[in-house]
C-alpha cells in the first residue's frame, strides 16, 4: 500500500467514524470530530485508534441528556 493509499484509507476511516459518532451523539460532524479528538486526548490515543474503536463498536458516544 502506497503512502497516498494509506492516507486515503485513514481519512476515509476517520470520516466514517465521524459520521457514526454524529449519529450516535445527535450532533454535527464537526462536533463529532471534536468528541473523537477529545477522547483521543483523554485516553492518550491517536485519532485513528479512536476511529477504529468507534467502527468496531467498542466505543459509543451518547447524546447529552
Amino acid at each position: 500500500m502506497s503512502t497516498n493509499e494509506f492516507e486515503a484509507d485513514f481519512s476515509a476511516r476517520v470520516r466514517q467514524a465521524q459520521a457514526m459518532v454524529a449519529e450516535q451523539a445527535k450532533c454535527s460532524p464537526d462536533d463529532a470530530l471534536e468528541l473523537m479528538t477529545g477522547e483521543a486526548d483523554l485516553t492518550d490515543e491517536l485519532l485513528e485508534q479512536v476511529a477504529e474503536e468507534v467502527l468496531s463498536g467498542r466505543l459509543l458516544f451518547t447524546p447529552p441528556e
